[in-house]
């Protein structure tokens, strides 16, 4: 990469990091006040640094050219590719390999505990979405099982639009809590067995080895990994559609596998509703990928090959999850239809036993928008926006951190932020425009949600990747740094970091 497209990346990011940070520092100060922020420790160290973190930003985004060479320069070959595999062989010869085996064995190890230690707190059978799941899968059980779900969605009759049908067909089989945590559990190792045979073929065993230590420590991995809903399912799904977008990402992708990330995204749709902002995201990087790939054609070349490349994507999305889509269609008459999309236009969730029947009262969700839009201004829209935006990332940023930690864990997330960061400046462009879309549009319509729900869930498919490249971003930096013996600090921070959240998370939450 040239110097001044370097510059030109670095401006982007600059000026996307500067609008979070705005974000940030106005929500922060309407929820707290100047006088109680500077006076609470955590929200002030936090606004300080968002203060920082700006300055720094706009200086980067209006700093003259020649200025930002030397340290952009520097920037990029702190994070170089070319240092993944540096050292990654010593004098102990046989002796990494074991390093590296031990410290996998103790990651493995710490999630199996931590995870063990929610599993087991995790027993209320009434909690609100476990409880819809188990119910809603009793009642597939009593009518025939999973077949007979997939053809009452077929028929329209099978109305449910909450909860999406995937893990219901599953719960089906055996709808008990102990079978529907056994499904998170297993979901969330698969998971970190597909980081590390992943990261470990493209970067090393070692920066393999640093995201999954974070990764098993992760407070809302572990946390979702224990309980019985659909978010662990849907982070192994996404999981399967980073590695297929991102496997041997020098070479064009073929058409086949963009069909299979197109079905796994339609598998995603089934789990959850949420899973379309994902499909918008792998579209538009697959748009990127297919102009990219005919380098000598022309533009009209180009465009028939990114439509092509689309068209193959979208198609593998629709042969999975069409059976929800003609229920939609029938029933509800949009295919994208979700029973939540109509708090999207309501102030707050409403209260009592009967939320969805409140909302119906209401009237239909084209009235309720209209009645949204008809008795609120633009500046209370763009507050909204701007408010639940900051919140969002926040949260989004927070859940990067470790467990047993609450709020205090977003310190830890603004250091693998930015490690991610370093190592995602050297990632394909497809690859940074189909995170950026992912992120970008999560963040605004989940803060947009805020008044109605907010919580961690909403972004935690994203968890894996970003901590897989936060473990890149870490080795590499160590790596620029060629006096320090890169693996032995790697084994010692590994056994450290999982030993203080192992010991932590196992006494905080002890039965």
């Amino acid at each position: 990469m040239s110097n001044n497209r370097q510059i030109r990346t670095l401006r982007w990011l600059c000026a996307i990091v500067a609008v979070l940070a705005v974000t940030a520092l106005i929500t922060a100060a309407n929820h707290f006040g100047m006088t109680a922020l500077f006076n609470r420790a955590l929200p002030c160290l936090v606004f300080c640094t968002t203060i920082v973190v700006l300055v720094t930003a706009l200086a980067g985004l209006f700093a003259p050219q020649q200025r930002l060479q030397n340290p952009t320069t520097t920037l990029f070959q702190l994070a170089a590719p070319s240092l993944d595999l540096i050292a990654t062989t010593d004098n102990a010869g046989k002796g990494i390999s074991k390093r590296s085996v031990l410290l996998i064995s103790y990651a493995f190890l710490t999630f199996a505990v931590v995870a063990s230690r929610f599993y087991v707190l995790h027993q209320d059978p009434t909690h609100s979405d476990p409880a819809a799941f188990l119910r809603f899968a009793e009642e597939v059980r009593s009518f025939g099982g999973p077949v007979e779900l997939t053809k009452q969605l077929y028929t329209g009759q099978y109305i449910q639009a909450n909860q999406h049908p995937l893990l219901i067909a599953i719960l089906s089989l055996n709808p008990t809590l102990t079978f529907a945590k056994s499904i998170s559990l297993f979901a969330g190792l698969a998971t970190l067995l597909l980081l590390l045979i992943h990261v470990s073929k493209k970067h090393g065993v070692w920066p393999a080895t640093l995201g999954l230590t974070l990764l098993s420590t992760n407070s809302a991995f572990v946390y979702f990994a224990s309980l019985a809903t659909c978010e662990s399912l849907l982070i192994l799904i996404m999981t399967s559609v980073w590695v297929l977008l991102d496997w041997r990402s020098s070479n064009p992708i073929s058409m086949r596998r963009w069909f299979f990330i197109g079905a796994l995204l339609g598998l995603a749709y089934l789990a959850k509703g949420t899973a379309p902002i994902f499909l918008a995201g792998v579209v538009a990087g697959c748009f990127v990928t297919g102009w990219t790939t005919v380098k000598s054609g022309s533009s009209k070349q180009r465009l028939i090959s990114s439509l092509m490349a689309v068209m193959v994507v979208c198609a593998g999305w629709v042969v999975v999850a069409h059976p929800l889509l003609i229920r939609n269609v029938k029933v509800y008459g949009e295919p994208l239809y979700s029973a939540n999309q109509t708090f999207f236009y309501m102030d707050s969730f409403p209260s009592g036993a009967d939320p969805f029947g409140q909302v119906a009262a209401l009237g239909t969700p084209e009235e309720i928008r209209a009645e949204y839009l008809a008795t609120h201004s633009w500046a209370d829209m763009t507050s909204r926006a701007v408010t639940g935006t900051g919140w969002q990332s926040f949260i989004f940023i927070r859940s990067l951190g470790p467990t047993p930690l609450d709020d205090s864990r977003v310190l830890f997330g603004i250091i693998f932020c930015l490690l991610a960061g370093l190592s995602l400046l050297h990632e394909s462009t497809a690859m940074k425009t189909t995170l950026a879309i992912w992120v970008a549009l999560s963040l605004l319509l989940f803060g947009w949600y805020i008044p109605i729900a907010a919580g961690q869930r909403f972004m935690a498919p994203l968890l894996p990747l970003l901590l897989a490249f936060a473990g890149v971003g870490m080795w590499r930096v160590m790596s620029s740094v060629q006096r320090w013996p890169r693996t032995t600090v790697v084994l010692v921070f590994g056994v450290i970091w999982n030993a203080i959240w192992l010991a932590w998370t196992t006494i905080a939450i002890w039965p």
